[in-house]
């Protein structure tokens, strides 16, 4: 009489928070068949790096399909925070004493929002816009949030000087 052995195949995460599997993540597999695929899925800022098996191989592959099973498996999903995709700096345009408050240089995931800057500025000028390396101008933004980011972004305030009141009240007493 001939005996067929049966091996049990479990797919699982390392418990990253919001991990899941396309797939049927435990499996009752024939000796010498192999798995069905199985997909790992990363939560929103997370990447897979690999799956690592009970007996000690290490897979690459997403979906993994595990060929010639010959014993019971558990294979764990193993993520890793990803790192910003992007870098968005915030600076003045040089103008004497003015000043930014806020993260002034912040590492941004695609498509994700800045925190919040604000430009201060110094007595007699004021904030005239941001300027963004992109070639986008912000004018009523104070403080300014880039959203949806997509690109390594410079922004710089720029900063006009105040009408001058006594030029002001030339013009009206000359009568020009």
């Amino acid at each position: 009489m001939f005996t067929v052995n049966t091996y049990t195949v479990t797919f699982r995460t390392d418990g990253t928070t919001g991990a899941y599997f396309n797939g049927n993540s435990s499996q009752n597999i024939i000796e010498s068949n192999d798995t069905t695929p199985v997909k790992a899925v990363a939560p929103t800022g997370y990447h897979l790096t690999h799956w690592s098996a009970s007996n000690g191989v290490v897979y690459w592959n997403n979906p993994l399909t595990v060929t010639n099973i010959t014993e019971n498996l558990t294979l764990t999903a193993n993520f890793a925070k990803t790192a910003a995709d992007y870098t968005v700096t915030f600076q003045t345009d040089g103008t004497a004493g003015a000043i930014l408050t806020g993260n002034t240089s912040q590492q941004i995931a695609h498509g994700s929002n800045t925190t919040p800057v604000k430009a201060v500025a110094p007595k007699g000028y004021h904030l005239s816009g941001w300027k963004a390396s992109n070639g986008i101008t912000y004018r009523d933004n104070n403080p300014l949030i880039v959203n949806n980011v997509t690109s390594n972004l410079t922004l710089t305030a720029n900063f006009t000087r105040n009408a001058s009141p006594i030029t002001f009240l030339w013009l009206i007493l000359s009568g020009e």
